[in-house]
């Protein structure tokens, strides 16, 4: 059974390869080998397997809330709502992934609220939230909308 690299195990790889020719082979090998290792990698069905891995056998991603009004974004291997079939995943990851969304409805809404409440947390300017309030309300912008405007605009 392989076993994942300690800290300490790979700091004392990086000093080895430091000691070795630049460009060697022995270098160059050691150092991929580092890379390699250093991608995040989940367990499932007692197979390790990076993010792309396990998108690419998904059914979806969801989000939900958990009793402390966190926000947790996850990917979902299959709906038997199996809690090992779940694995989760930071904000970022999760609004890259080219999967369906099952968030039921509800639950997006309070996600879509608690994102679009974070962004607007940004717009520090008295003009800007004047100019951010009269294009909203000219265009009747969707929440969405809106949180794609303030990524965008600020």
């Amino acid at each position: 059974m392989p076993r994942s690299l300690t800290a300490a195990d790979r700091s004392a790889l990086i000093r080895l390869a430091s000691t070795l020719p630049s460009g060697s082979e022995e270098r160059r090998a050691l150092l991929a080998g580092l890379k390699k290792s250093a991608a995040t990698r989940y367990d499932h069905n007692g197979q390790l397997m990076t993010l792309a891995e396990l998108a690419r056998e998904a059914v979806g991603k969801d989000v939900f809330m958990d009793s402390r009004g966190r926000l947790n974004y996850n990917i979902v291997m299959d709906k038997s709502g199996d809690t090992s079939s779940v694995f989760k995943v930071t904000p970022t990851q999760w609004r890259r992934l080219r999967l369906p969304d099952l968030t039921s409805p509800r639950i997006r809404e309070r996600v879509l609220d608690a994102r679009l409440s974070q962004l607007k947390k940004k717009i520090t300017s008295i003009r800007d939230v004047v100019e951010f309030g009269s294009w909203a309300k000219k265009t009747n912008a969707s929440k969405e909308e809106m949180i794609a405007y303030i990524e965008q605009r600020f």
